[in-house]
């Protein structure tokens, strides 16, 4: 038998490091770009306190909040919009506001307002007929928590019992969770089969 040649070894060798730098480096590349996009983001939380009698027909309105408005508020910039009400005053409302870095304005005179006749009518609806506008509020603290690239997953009902060492690459955590190790295709012969089955 022909023992292959040093220039063969070197050259599988240098493929396989060649993959393994290439992959971490994408991998990096991922992870900074969505680092990116996420500070590309601005969040403002706005305040407005509706008028006790109209605080029932607001909320109805914004159950059916007309195509063109979110229409205009997308193409202002903003990735998501979102209004609570204090559940001990239903008068006082918050708006919550994810929009792009480079989002134009909303207040009375701007491009979102005269990009069609329908916005114009549901915001001074809004503003003259339910509440006298929205303040900002002051960001005081502030908490983002990345996720993991691999989530820890809960054991199937079934599978509870059976330990690490029945399944090929996975790791079975004493508190009943299940991480695989590495992405790999899991084969499980018929007897650990039939003991997670008991």
């Amino acid at each position: 038998m022909k023992s292959p040649s040093s220039t063969a070894v070197a050259a599988v060798a240098g493929v396989c490091v060649g993959l393994f730098v290439g992959i971490n480096i994408g991998g990096l590349f991922a992870i900074g770009a969505c680092v990116g996009c996420e500070t590309r983001r601005r969040r403002k939380i706005l305040t407005t306190k509706v008028r006790a009698d109209r605080a029932a027909l607001y909320k109805r309105h914004h159950n059916g909040v007309w195509p063109e408005v979110e229409s205009a508020l997308a193409a202002s910039g903003v990735e998501t919009l979102s209004i609570w009400s204090d559940q001990a005053d239903k008068t006082r409302l918050y708006m919550y506001i994810e929009e792009a870095d480079d989002a134009g304005e909303r207040g009375p005179g701007s491009a979102y307002r005269r990009s069609e006749e329908r916005v114009q009518q549901w915001e001074e609806c809004m503003e003259t007929a339910f509440h006298d506008g929205w303040a900002g509020c002051d960001e005081i603290y502030s908490l983002k928590v990345w996720p993991t690239p691999i989530s820890p997953q809960p054991l199937p009902r079934t599978m509870r019992h059976v330990t690490s060492r029945n399944l090929t690459g996975a790791a079975l955590l004493r508190t009943g969770v299940w991480l695989p190790a590495r992405p790999r295709i899991f084969q499980l012969d018929a007897s650990v089969l039939r003991l997670a089955r008991r």
